[in-house]
């Protein structure tokens, strides 16, 4: 299933001045993942683009639950 992380302090962390990346993983349904672009999180997240990472490692969906960014579905074992 997608999932595109944002580094939210990104260049604070690329400069030095953060020790560690503030990471937010944002989980999608296929649909929603296909209608998404970079230039949406980037602004969304007023981030630039090297801070988003398209269709980043995931979590096994039957572990826990996850659901859409966009739509909120739940998405489930089938979404791997």
């Amino acid at each position: 299933m997608p999932r595109a992380c944002v580094t939210e302090n990104y260049e604070d962390f690329e400069a030095g001045r953060d020790r560690d990346p503030l990471n937010s993983y944002l989980d999608y349904c296929r649909d929603c993942y296909g209608e998404l672009s970079l230039g949406q999180l980037t602004t969304e997240w007023d981030v630039p683009d090297d801070a988003v990472e398209m269709d980043c490692e995931h979590p096994w969906y039957d572990e826990s639950d996850y659901s859409c960014e966009h739509c909120g579905c739940a998405l489930t074992d089938k979404d791997n």
